[in-house]
């Protein structure tokens, strides 16, 4: 299981890049792709400024982190889809939430069918929804159930916000919640998830394509046997 480019086309389109630090509306630094203090170095600053380059050695960086925490966490087979659907959510409800959370408990029982329900309670910024939240969770759950290798054109927008911590709805007020937002803005999907959506397509015509002819040619065998036989 890998974080694919659907996984990390997902996560720039939901979070927007800054080459400049800000404090978002919990007055938490941020830099880059969403990047904080708390997701590891570099250490934002008031006034930091970076190059988009630095962005995205950064955003790996941060990638190759929350992916490991899933990896550690996830005790089930999950395919690439759906690891970098976890990788998403982990990345936009940070890593402890993520390992207590009922999406990670369904996950490790094998009960795949209620992980979309399951995200989309984790909606909630300081006990108030968020329509924001509500489209990203509603992106992840369409990533994790997608057969790996169907075709599928990503958005062309999608709406920026970061969320360090999220809480589960139970219908009772929740504590706790350490959410963080961005201004919310648009962001455009990169042109390479609909290149690797493609790719993928081909490859799984390609596989078909052969199937269907080495059993073409098995007929064929069969039937040359059976007449050489009928005129024996």
């Amino acid at each position: 299981m890998r974080l694919n480019n659907d996984g990390l086309n997902l996560i720039k389109g939901e979070e927007g890049c800054r080459l400049v630090a800000y404090r978002d509306v919990t007055g938490t630094l941020t830099i880059g792709w969403g990047h904080t203090s708390a997701a590891g170095e570099p250490r934002v600053t008031p006034g930091m400024t970076i190059t988009q380059q630095e962005a995205d050695a950064i955003f790996r960086r941060d990638m190759d982190r929350f992916a490991h925490g899933v990896m550690l966490a996830v005790h089930t087979q999950v395919n690439d889809n759906q690891f970098s659907a976890l990788v998403s959510f982990a990345e936009n409800v940070g890593i402890g939430t993520f390992r207590s959370s009922s999406v990670l408990a369904a996950v490790n029982q094998g009960n795949f069918a209620a992980v979309p329900g399951r995200l989309a309670l984790y909606n909630k910024s300081k006990g108030r929804v968020l329509q924001d939240l509500i489209n990203r969770r509603q992106h992840e759950a369409a990533l994790f159930m997608r057969p790996v290798g169907a075709f599928l054109r990503p958005p062309v927008q999608a709406k920026a916000i970061r969320t360090a911590d999220a809480q589960v709805i139970t219908g009772a007020s929740t504590t706790g919640i350490g959410v963080t937002a961005d201004t919310i803005r648009d962001q455009t999907y990169s042109l390479q998830g609909l290149s690797y959506y493609t790719q993928s397509t081909l490859v799984t015509y390609l596989i078909i394509g052969l199937t269907l002819a080495g059993l073409g040619l098995t007929i064929y065998g069969l039937y040359k046997k059976f007449k050489a036989h009928e005129e024996v």
